[in-house]
């Protein structure tokens, strides 16, 4: 027996005592290509299948919740459940055993088009009370799927930068909107492998001395597409709009982008040099 083999392979810890190891993804209509799951329909059926591990010695029973949740927050599908259809719950797993838990969510008929996130956890299934990340928090973003047409991935102007080990910025298209006093700027971004932390996108424009003297940072897609959740090969069509201040002096400009912590503002270093 082997089992199927996951989407993407993770280690992260929900309260010391269960860690969720890797997931998968597919759709419940064997007729859909399961290459293809960035891009999804309403109607649609997800399976979701999640593999846990428990730390320790587990003496109270867990519900698993999978929500798919849009950007502003507001639930569209969900499924929670205990492990294993509650044939196997948390309470009989010994430690350090791999459990595979699957959960079948059906997307509404009536899904608007946007951007969602899977969203998974666990909660005591008595009281209620989740399990928190040991990075905060007591959900995880697990996924970010999309509904509607794919945006147009052909910039106006290719480059060939790399940042960091997987990320390429493979384009770029400047618009000057009808206020003179801003700066439309989209990105196209891809990443050949899963990026494990989550980077703001530095957008600056730079007069002769090196300095910014206007910027438009912030997380991609104006956080709805975060690069923990990027899925490899997708290409990422990424709008920045940079307020220009009053009085800026006619001259040349350079725009520079990067991608960088917020946190600590560390930035990605570029394969040619610099950041």
């Amino acid at each position: 027996y082997r089992p199927s083999p996951l989407r993407r392979e993770m280690a992260v810890d929900f309260g010391g005592k269960i860690a969720l190891l890797g997931y998968r993804l597919d759709f419940g209509n064997p007729l859909r290509a399961n290459d293809d799951l960035v891009n999804v329909r309403p109607g649609d059926t997800l399976v979701v299948g999640l593999l846990w591990q428990a730390r320790q010695a587990v003496p109270e029973g867990y519900t698993v919740f999978v929500h798919l949740l849009d950007a502003q927050g507001k639930g569209w599908a969900q499924h929670d459940g205990a492990p294993f259809g509650g044939v196997y719950p948390t309470q009989r797993w010994e430690t350090g055993e791999m459990v595979r838990d699957t959960h079948v969510l059906t997307l509404p008929t009536d899904l608007p088009a946007g951007r969602y996130v899977l969203r998974v956890g666990l909660y005591a299934s008595v009281t209620g009370e989740r399990l928190r990340l040991s990075t905060g928090g007591d959900n995880l973003p697990l996924a970010s799927l999309r509904v509607g047409p794919a945006p147009v991935s052909s910039p106006a102007h290719a480059t060939t930068a790399r940042l960091g080990d997987a990320i390429s910025l493979l384009g770029y298209d400047l618009t000057k909107p009808a206020a003179p006093s801003s700066l439309h700027v989209t990105l196209y971004w891809q990443t050949q492998a899963y990026v494990d932390r989550n980077y703001t996108v530095l957008v600056h424009i730079l007069g002769a001395d090196g300095k910014p003297v206007a910027q438009g940072d912030s997380q991609p897609e104006g956080g709805a597409y975060p690069t923990s959740l990027w899925e490899p090969g997708d290409t990422v069509r990424d709008e920045h709009t940079v307020a220009l201040p009053d009085g800026l002096p006619p001259g040349e400009y350079r725009l520079a982008v990067g991608l960088y912590l917020l946190a600590t503002g560390q930035r990605l270093s570029v394969a040619t040099g610099g950041d």
